[in-house]
């Protein structure tokens, strides 16, 4: 999430060797967790390489998961050490693959087979360890998609003999210039506004409409729809900031949840979003955290908060049963995603429902 960068190489060097390269040559940087998750709204970015997990894990100890959660863009380009490899192959996932087998009765001449659909690793740490030494891994982030963009293997590229390299910063290019971009899309709108000046207008009295609607009557729907009108500046910092906050804070409570029960996680005071922003969010922070059954609400300034989760289905009818008779409450189901709108004060309450 975020123009956030990192590299995970062994024997690997760099075009241009450096000794700021290498974070783990510089040593442990002061907050550089928290410095990470908020330089993005300064243009900055960074690049971190390493040549195994070890060595970020060393550093920082508890807080190296919201340093790579800050990272969007991934570039494995090889490595022999396990661990290592048993992290990229969680970031890899999974895949369905059809599988035939085959069953012969000895003596009596009568044979069958079958197919059947499993789950596998789309990579296991054994094949990504054996990745040839010219081919790499690049995680390019999340995406418009809900589901992000897939890992790509590639031949790798050095990428100062790309034809367009003397356009970069590195190739003596001109910096690219952020541009000042409005709070309000025009183009979602029915009446086109003429001017950046108009349309920020128009943004500040639409904010206020919203602001306006009891949170009783703004179904799921209704603030997805609404929140899109306005193109916020600052969204992919708000995820950002939300994906970091829930790493940061599941990271230390992770032991406190029941084995095989789904983790059910209110994030910390943050200011209001689209709740489909969660939807996105719980998919992202179940895959860096390898958690196959997690529900995530967000902690709004309001009597109704937001939240999302997948790998649920199995409490389908507990569900169900919390939110019957309940008229200003709502859930859906969407593929395998969930999304909720409860009161505050019954979160404790929904909580319970999986505990078991």
């Amino acid at each position: 999430m975020g123009n956030y960068h990192a590299r995970c190489g062994a024997g690997e060097k760099p075009e241009v060797e450096t000794s700021e390269a290498y974070l783990s040559l510089l040593g442990e940087i002061p907050d550089f967790p928290g410095k990470i998750s908020t330089m993005r709204k300064y243009n900055i970015s960074v690049a971190i390489i390493l040549q195994d997990k070890s060595q970020i894990e060393a550093m920082y100890k508890d807080k190296w998961k919201t340093i790579t959660a800050n990272c969007d863009s991934w570039l494995f380009l090889g490595s022999n050490e396990p661990e290592t490899l048993k992290y990229m192959e969680g970031k890899l996932g999974y895949q369905t693959i059809t599988t035939k087998s085959r069953n012969r009765s000895a003596g009596k001449g009568h044979s069958s087979q079958g197919f059947q659909q499993v789950k596998r690793e789309v990579m296991t740490a054994e094949e990504i360890g054996r990745l040839p030494v010219d081919e790499c891994i690049a995680f390019t982030g999340s995406g418009r998609g809900k589901e992000g963009i897939r890992p790509v293997r590639d031949k790798k590229y050095i990428y100062n003999q790309h034809p367009l390299f003397k356009e970069t910063a590195d190739g003596d290019g001109e910096t690219f210039k952020y541009a000042e971009i409005s709070y309000f899309d025009v183009w979602k709108s029915a009446e086109k506004n003429e001017s950046i000046l108009e349309a920020e207008i128009s943004a500040i009295e639409f904010s206020q409409q919203i602001e306006a609607v009891p949170d009783e009557d703004l179904s799921i729907e209704d603030a997805n729809e609404r929140f899109d009108l306005i193109n916020y500046e600052e969204s992919v910092e708000l995820k950002q900031d939300l994906f970091s906050r829930a790493i940061s804070e599941l990271s230390s409570e992770l032991q406190s949840f029941p084995p095989g029960t789904p983790v059910v996680h209110l994030i910390g005071q943050v200011k209001s979003f689209p709740p489909k922003y969660l939807e996105e969010l719980s998919f992202w922070v179940s895959n860096e955290l390898m958690i196959p059954s997690i529900i995530i609400f967000a902690n709004n300034p309001s009597l109704y908060i937001y939240g999302s989760g997948k790998g649920v289905s199995a409490y389908e009818d507990k569900i169900a049963s919390f939110f019957a008779g309940k008229k200003d409450f709502e859930y859906y189901k969407k593929n395998e995603l969930y999304s909720f709108k409860i009161k505050r004060d019954d979160f404790a309450e929904f909580k319970t429902l999986f505990a078991e």
